[in-house]
């Protein structure tokens, strides 16, 4: 949308005009409506750490946007707010301390009279505020908690490798693979408490592809076993056996928890698509923290309506990454 478009940041994707509607929570929709009013004119910003030292720079203008003020005032002190942004950002305060501290008042200063008007008329519109939301809550949260329940399939999995099956207990390895190099066996048991038994015939290929090196492990590592990551969809394509199954791990609630993220907001999204499966990666915005990452199948009815899901509410800028890659048409109908 326009960068002169107070709803700007309102309205996030074409295909789901109302994504941020029913995602959001009473108080996400009042800083929403303040925003109408106030309007954005800070860039988005990146940070990056290099020998300890942190680098600022601006990353893109895509959220900035009149207000309603900006309207009233021609624009003007959009322009100058932009402006003074660029020279704080320029700027070393240590250098130049007392030309940096003036940048910040005429800031401060400019913004108040913006500040106070766009305060006012957030909550001479606390009413509407409380209409919209009645009348999406219902909806958004159901569309949240199916998002936030499903159980997903990790990304990576604990795979170990033994010399002899004598020095491990298969049984105590739920959910991970165990590799018996002498039997050239691998072994797995899933959520369920189904036991998994595979015989690997080109342990040249297995071995090179996972990074093993077979004889050295034999030969050093008899007391200890050899540990690692493993991608689920790598293994399951170098084994080629139906056989191998998703893992499920938790739900995405669960995980956004351990991690101290939010599902509505303070995310973005990277989509990589395949044949017939597509892996996520969800990260934290601004830091480029990684939260978690997987793999869902086009082929299991329920990843395809957690992803439709996801879309709907544009969870993690996710629906603004297709349509911004014009992906639409590699990926499921949306019923």
């Amino acid at each position: 949308m326009s960068i002169l478009n107070p709803l700007r940041h309102v309205f996030e994707t074409k295909t789901f005009i109302h994504s941020r509607a029913y995602r959001t929570t009473f108080w996400g929709k009042f800083w929403d409506t303040l925003e109408v009013f106030l309007g954005n004119s800070l860039p988005e910003m990146y940070w990056d750490d290099n020998s300890f030292e942190k680098h600022k720079g601006i990353k893109n203008f895509n959220s900035t946007h009149f207000g309603v003020y900006d309207y009233l005032t021609l624009g003007i002190p959009f322009i100058l707010n932009i402006v003074l942004t660029l020279l704080m950002l320029k700027l070393d305060p240590s250098d130049n301390r007392p030309l940096f501290i003036s940048l910040v008042v005429s800031y401060l200063i400019l913004n108040l009279p913006r500040i106070i008007f766009s305060g006012v008329m957030t909550l001479l519109s606390l009413p509407f505020v409380h209409i919209a939301h009645a009348l999406t809550k219902e909806k958004g949260e159901a569309v949240k908690q199916a998002i936030l329940s499903y159980k997903l399939s990790d990304e990576m999995t604990p795979f170990y490798a033994y010399p002899s099956s004598l020095q491990v207990n298969i049984e105590n390895y739920k959910n991970s693979y165990v590799f018996i190099m002498d039997k050239k066996e691998l072994h797995f048991i899933d959520e369920n408490g189904h036991s998994y038994n595979l015989t690997i015939n080109n342990i040249n290929q297995f071995s090179e592809r996972l990074g093993i090196n077979v004889n050295s492990m034999q030969i050093h590592n008899r007391n200890s076993p050899y540990s690692r990551l493993v991608c689920k969809q790598e293994m399951d394509r170098l084994l080629k056996s139906s056989e191998c199954t998703q893992w499920s791990y938790g739900t995405l609630g669960q995980t956004l928890k351990n991690r101290n993220a939010h599902i509505e907001s303070g995310m973005a999204s990277t989509i990589k698509l395949h044949h017939n499966f597509a892996e996520v990666r969800l990260e934290g915005r601004g830091s480029g923290r990684s939260l978690t990452g997987f793999i869902l199948s086009w082929d299991k009815p329920g990843d395809v309506t957690f992803f439709n899901n996801m879309r709907r509410l544009n969870i993690a800028k996710i629906e603004q990454v297709i349509e911004e890659g014009a992906l639409q048409s590699q990926l499921p109908q949306i019923n």
